[in-house]
């Protein structure tokens, strides 16, 4: 019961129907509602009573149980209400109209799943209306299924049905239609991409190609600017059991390409790297960049577990190859990213020491004559652990930044270098700072 009311209040602050008031009596007081407002209460009403439960979709840009859409263009939004019951048919979507001046039910959308993963709304068949977009989490096979409808009033037709493992749906070639692209885990046939395309009525297939053979899962999907005047999949894919690769999707005269994907081998080895990793825009120049790991000198033949890989960020050529753009420490333990000077070279090492969480020491080293000389150190304090020092053991720090429990220090050696080279590589406070990315 408390439930029912409290979806149900939630949802009339949505419809405006109850302000804010200071008068008890009116707190208390049942708001008066309009034949309208009403109506939909009803229906939400019936849903909550028959042992239906309003549900949230996973992920998307409409993450409510209460959406509302004009999508029919009528200057009218329709609202969709998304539940779960536990009849045939679990996952619903109750679809409401506004018609002379009340809201009435055109239709309920059913589906099989364990989860609604996402609802959106656009006009993927090129026909001037939005279509409904609904995807479910965890069907028979615990694939991901897609559905796409075509919204008349009392008349709403599945157009389109898939399944998938990876979605986009945007478009990719500048050309203003939507492309739907499908990224499928396909044992008989392999990791495939499928692209597809409305022409006013239906939604058609238009190619597909193949993905690295070796993935067993996608466990991240980006849109974004690979290059100047392009759009792109970044897919982040994971193979054996830490190493993983990215592969990039492009849409190139109509049709889509998988740019770094070697036919002869079925793999994608430009992408390559030891670790798990996230494509970004690592520098906030609109581009995305790929990430690849190398190991620091002196962890030669160590076990990768051991290494404090250095990420080395890669552009897209606009070619089939990779253009190196800059590299830096991801510290994951304390949640800040270092990017490393320009002027600094394979020599530079590092050794990252964290007994536990109170405090973490990311050492830059410079190597010459095969031995390591210090630069400065970034050390990472929880606030109260750095609070509860004395004076004593706070000499020699120089503060970074904060977050909201952690403090970022710098030290540097107290050692003059009269080499040249060595002196080179030394930067002060100022750059560390503005090379200082805080994450999270």
């Amino acid at each position: 019961m408390y439930r029912k009311l409290f979806f149900i209040t939630v949802f009339m602050v949505l419809l405006g129907g109850c302000g804010v008031n200071n008068s008890v009596d009116d707190v208390m007081r049942p708001p008066k509602l309009s034949i309208t407002e009403e109506k939909v209460k009803n229906e939400i009403d019936n849903i909550l009573e028959g042992g239906g439960e309003l549900v949230t979709p996973l992920k998307g840009d409409n993450m409510s149980s209460v959406n509302f859409k004009d999508l029919d263009k009528d200057g009218k939004e329709e609202i969709f209400i998304l539940y779960k019951t536990n009849k045939d048919y679990p996952l619903r979507i109750l679809i409401l109209s506004r018609r002379n001046n009340g809201w009435y039910k055109d239709n309920t959308i059913k589906g099989i799943g364990h989860n609604f993963d996402m609802i959106d709304f656009k006009d993927i068949t090129g026909n001037g209306n939005s279509e409904i977009l609904v995807t479910y989490n965890g069907g028979e096979y615990n694939n991901k299924v897609i559905n796409i409808y075509s919204y008349g009033k009392e008349n709403i037709n599945n157009i389109f049905n898939n399944t998938y493992e990876k979605i986009a749906c945007q478009n990719l070639d500048h050309d203003g239609a939507i492309e739907l692209v499908l990224i499928k885990l396909d044992k008989l046939k392999g990791p495939r991409a499928q692209l597809y395309r409305g022409d006013g009525n239906k939604i058609n297939l238009i190619n597909e190609v193949k993905l690295d053979k070796r993935v067993i899962g996608y466990y991240n999907i980006l849109i974004g600017n690979p290059k100047s005047n392009t759009k792109g999949l970044f897919i982040d894919g994971s193979i054996l059991e830490y190493a993983s690769i990215t592969e990039l999707l492009v849409v190139d005269k109509g049709k889509l390409k998988n740019v770094f994907y070697d036919k002869n081998t079925g793999i994608v080895d430009k992408t390559y790297r030891e670790y798990y990793c996230l494509s970004e825009d690592i520098d906030d120049d609109g581009f995305i960049e790929i990430p690849k790991l190398r190991r620091p000198r002196g962890y030669e033949g160590k076990d990768f577990n051991l290494v404090p890989w250095i990420y080395s960020w890669y552009s897209w050529d606009g070619s089939e190859g990779l253009d190196i753009e800059s590299e830096g420490y991801h510290n994951l333990n304390q949640g800040y990213y270092f990017e490393f000077p320009q002027k600094w070279d394979y020599n530079i090492t590092l050794n990252h020491i964290y007994k536990n969480l109170e405090k973490d020491m990311l050492i830059f080293s410079y190597l010459y004559n095969n031995k390591a000389h210090h630069i400065f150190t970034i050390t990472t304090f929880k606030v109260e652990t750095w609070n509860s020092l004395n004076k004593e053991k706070k000499e020699g720090y120089m503060e970074l930044a904060r977050s909201k429990d952690k403090i970022y220090l710098v030290s540097f050696s107290n050692k003059k270098y009269k080499n040249k080279e060595i002196r080179n590589k030394v930067i002060g406070i100022d750059e560390i700072k503005n090379n200082l990315k805080i994450l999270y």
